[in-house]
């Protein structure tokens, strides 16, 4: 049997469907999240000393299940690698003799800042985002949705979903449309995730916006198959990409799975042979206009080999596959 060290990002229950998915195939995994799991109080310290605390708490971790493993592995695969210390890295890929690196980036370099460091480490490079598989030669390779996200006929009962890491488009663009559109609050559902102290902080303070408040901002996020029902519940998802990141998000193929429709800032999406169907709205996040009938015209079909394209199991395949 072969064997993968996956070196995950640590962001929400992505980690763990991968890895299952990783298993399905086959293959023995070890996963390993170089930052591991912090609480707000590591993250209060974190921030008054500037991210010393989570980088020497990472080191220890990468020395003690990275350098100090004696494992053999065939393959080892990194999700961004933002938090992968160079020099460790570099000591780890002498060590792992055998073994393919592969790395994905779900994220653009730019936010990336040891990308050019731990570079020639890899292997196989590939993005999720098309200006820097242009730009840098990388292997194009868009993000995917998980089996708890396939539609099975369930009630669309909410007008809009607004969910997600809460930013402040987000918020603005959100604010635009439920007044503009004159969306009942009710039946929808808006759920953001704060990341940030100062999120806490708004939330409770006077004078907010109206989205900034502890019913709409939250600490916790709720459980990945929670989450994936509510989408699969909606009529119509919002996506407000971060920046001006080009990479299309997860929420963009998680709505393809639910039969959701898609209305997003990201111009991008025009590209995707999925768009042509009539599901997808692209929008100006400063002057948002919205067809009238889009929130209440149903799903429009698209073929299942279009979209099973953009299912976990083909992109483990695709990055393990082409790598053998």
């Amino acid at each position: 049997m072969q064997s993968v060290m996956f070196v995950s990002l640590g962001f929400y229950n992505y980690d763990e469907k991968i890895k299952k998915e990783i298993e399905k195939l086959g293959y023995d995994v070890t996963m390993f999240t170089p930052i591991g799991k912090y609480n707000i109080f590591e993250k209060l310290v974190n921030a008054f000393v500037k991210g010393k605390y989570l980088e020497k708490k990472s080191r220890k971790r990468q020395m003690k299940y990275l350098i100090n493993n004696p494992k053999q592995y065939d393959y080892v695969f990194v999700i961004v690698g933002r938090h992968l210390a160079p020099d460790i890295l570099k000591k780890y890929r002498k060590k792992q003799k055998k073994a393919k690196f592969i790395l994905y980036l779900w994220d653009d370099i730019a936010r990336v800042e040891n990308f050019n460091e731990n570079k020639p480490n890899y292997d196989r490079i590939y993005s999720f985002d098309l200006k820097d598989v242009k730009k840098y030669g990388f292997e194009h390779l868009p993000l995917f949705y998980t089996e708890s996200h396939v539609y099975k006929g369930e009630e669309k009962k909410y007008i809009l979903n607004m969910s997600g890491i809460i930013h402040s488009s987000r918020i603005s663009v959100l604010d635009k449309i439920m007044k503009k559109y004159r969306l009942d609050e009710k039946k929808c559902f808006i759920y953001m995730l704060g990341t940030k102290m100062i999120h806490y902080f708004k939330a409770i303070l006077p004078g907010k916006c109206k989205w900034m408040s502890p019913k709409y901002i939250h600490i916790w996020g709720k459980k990945f198959e929670d989450m994936a029902e509510k989408m699969k519940q909606s009529k119509v998802a919002l996506d407000v990409q971060f920046g001006s990141q080009t990479g299309l998000t997860m929420r963009t193929f998680e709505s393809l799975g639910s039969h959701t429709k898609l209305i997003t800032t990201n111009k991008y999406v025009k590209e995707y042979d999925f768009y042509k169907y009539g599901n997808i709205c692209i929008i100006d996040k400063d002057n948002p206009v919205i067809p009238d009938d889009f929130f209440t015209t149903g799903y429009n079909a698209v073929p299942e080999e279009i979209t099973k394209k953009y299912s976990l199991s083909n992109w483990i395949s695709t990055i393990l596959g082409k790598s053998e």
